[in-house]
């Protein structure tokens, strides 16, 4: 007897995220596991090192798209998580340990220049004001 039930109900992602595996240059499975590695209990995908509540109905030109972020180099497609396209961009030249001295290197300079304020709370709907349509 034929298994009848579609794949998306196998992987036990949610229905936008079976659909964003679908699309892009890397393998369906190599995208659902970075999507698995990345989402929580509530079925939320947050990006692997900003913590940004990702979402994949956003316009793929959006800061905020879920792209698929290499967390090895040389580039191993089987240890691949999710990330916002505008933090993966941003950490695609550096190594992990180089992207995380850049962040804090930031947040002094923002402390220091009286930008930040030194007790900053987080903020899961930070998004930017532009994004990548070039619309902003």
């Amino acid at each position: 007897m034929p298994n009848d039930t579609p794949a998306k109900e196998k992987t036990g992602l949610p229905p936008e995220w079976e659909e964003w595996c679908q699309r892009g240059s890397h393998s369906v499975g190599h995208r659902r596991r970075a999507v698995q590695r990345c989402m929580n209990e509530k079925k939320e995908v947050r990006g692997y090192y900003s913590d940004l509540l990702l979402d994949p109905t956003l316009p793929p030109t959006h800061s905020l798209y879920p792209s698929a972020e290499h967390t090895t180099f040389p580039k191993q497609n089987s240890e691949m998580v999710v990330e916002s396209r505008i933090v993966n961009d941003m950490k695609s030249h550096l190594s992990e340990a180089e992207f995380w001295q850049a962040i804090e290197h930031l947040f002094v300079v923002g402390v220091a220049q009286k930008k930040i304020p030194e007790l900053r709370q987080r903020h899961d709907s930070w998004s930017p004001a532009r994004h990548y349509d070039k619309k902003g």
